[in-house]
């Protein structure tokens, strides 16, 4: 069978779904507010060292922005890309450890990319979507084409 993309509109589920993807952004721009409080208190610091701070700051969050702003735009278009078809190759990028936990379960570390490959085109998955499924396995995958975020993965 052939690999058959579509579109459809997003359903509120999945806008809250994506919304939510985005959260875990907040404690990390507090820590960085929480630096910056703490350069301006301690004002001994070299004024090199300060720059440099106040550079990773804006880093931090310009990067915050910039996924943001993908977001709404993607939530805007209101439409995600539906891809059928059959995982051609599974592909992992990056430092490979895998461990079992008490629970006997495998769990992969957070330094590495897992991707299935469908009619020549790469996805990025999460790792419990890269287990679940193996090559030559018929999925339906639904994503924002634009930001390249991926919303879910279903066995068709």
């Amino acid at each position: 069978m052939s690999t058959v993309v579509t579109t459809r509109k997003i359903k509120p589920k999945e806008k809250t779904k994506m919304r939510k993807s985005h959260l875990f952004m907040i404690p990390i721009l507090i820590f960085v507010a929480l630096i910056v409080i703490v350069i301006n208190v301690l004002g001994d610091l070299k004024n090199v060292v300060q720059y440099i701070a106040y550079g990773i700051c804006g880093l931090v969050v310009l990067v915050y922005l910039y996924k943001q702003i993908t977001l709404e735009i993607e939530l805007k278009n209101g439409e995600v890309e539906v891809v059928n078809g059959i995982i051609s190759e599974k592909k992992k990028y990056g430092s490979y450890k895998s461990r079992t936990s008490q629970h006997k379960r495998q769990q992969f570390s957070p330094d590495h990319t897992f991707y299935f490959v469908i009619s020549d085109k790469k996805y990025a998955v999460k790792p419990t979507d890269y287990s679940k499924f193996n090559e030559g396995d018929q999925i339906e995958l639904i994503w924002f084409p634009k930001s390249k975020h991926l919303l879910s993965v279903n066995a068709a």
